[in-house]
C-alpha cells in the first residue's frame, strides 16, 4: 500500500517536471523567435517571457539551460560567453 502510493507520488512529481521544461523550452523558443529582429538575446529575455505566458518567475540558471538548449536544437554552438553557428552551416 505504502509502496504503490510512494510511487504514484514520484510518477506526479515526473510530470510536473516535464510540464515546467516544456514550459520552459516554449518560453525559450518564443523569446528566440522574438529576438532574431534585433540579433541579441539574453537569460532576461527567456524568464520575461516565462513570466509573461505562465507566470513562472525562475532563476537565471533554468533559463540559461532552456535558452541554451533551444539554441543548440537550432544549430548554434553554445559556450558560457558566446553562440556562433557550427561549421558548414
Amino acid at each position: 500500500m505504502f509502496n504503490s502510493f510512494r510511487l504514484e507520488r514520484r510518477r506526479k512529481k515526473q510530470l510536473a517536471e516535464l510540464h515546467f521544461a516544456k514550459k520552459m523550452i516554449v518560453a525559450a523558443d518564443v523569446a528566440i523567435s522574438k529576438s532574431e529582429i534585433f540579433g541579441s538575446i539574453s537569460t532576461e529575455d527567456v524568464q520575461r517571457e516565462a513570466l509573461a505566458m505562465f507566470r513562472l518567475k525562475v532563476g537565471w540558471q533554468v533559463a540559461y539551460m532552456a535558452l541554451a538548449r533551444q539554441l543548440k536544437m537550432r544549430g548554434l554552438i553554445v559556450e558560457e560567453i558566446t553562440v556562433e553557428k557550427e561549421q558548414g552551416k
